[in-house]
């Protein structure tokens, strides 16, 4: 069982302790509750919220990063409905967004807009959400900013491939 709230303060805590954090960024932290608690790998989901947070981050040369978290029933977006309780996390950031163009390979391996950026972590978000069962959407527009919000379900309610 995580608890999924301190995890994410955690995460928080180093994102501030990080050397070129600049001043001008701000990192906000809404839940609905101080103990918001979920069954999956911990290792697995920080480093979702760590990747998140950093892209986030060096997306913006000032404003708010912000994280919100709750806990649902079941979850419908898009093309993905569930009836599984779970998780849903939206990270908001201020930053210069995502091209219209680009918006389709942010997911693809290697792929990256960035001067020195590998490509590994959103490709590397999206294979941790779907192998635990869950969803990933982006919401971005160009010059205002990017959300992202994940649904992970309580793996406690995945049921086994039968073979």
């Amino acid at each position: 069982m995580i608890d999924l709230t301190q995890l994410i303060q955690d995460v928080i805590t180093l994102l501030k302790n990080k050397e070129d954090l600049s001043t001008r960024k701000n990192i906000v932290f809404n839940r609905t509750s101080d103990h918001l608690t979920l069954n999956g790998d911990e290792e697995q989901i920080k480093q979702v919220v760590w990747n998140l947070c950093i892209n986030a981050l060096e997306a913006m040369t000032q404003g708010t990063l912000t994280l919100s978290l709750k806990e649902v029933v079941s979850y419908n977006s898009g093309d993905f409905k569930t009836d599984q309780a779970g998780m849903v996390l939206e990270v908001q950031d201020e930053g210069c967004g995502i091209a219209y163009d680009q918006i389709n390979n942010i997911y693809d391996p290697f792929y990256s807009s960035k001067k020195d950026g590998v490509g590994l972590g959103l490709a590397t978000v999206y294979q941790i959400v779907n192998r635990n069962g869950g969803t990933l959407n982006v919401q971005s527009t160009p010059g205002k900013g990017t959300l992202f919000t994940v649904f992970l379900p309580d793996q406690e309610t995945i049921k086994p491939v039968s073979l």
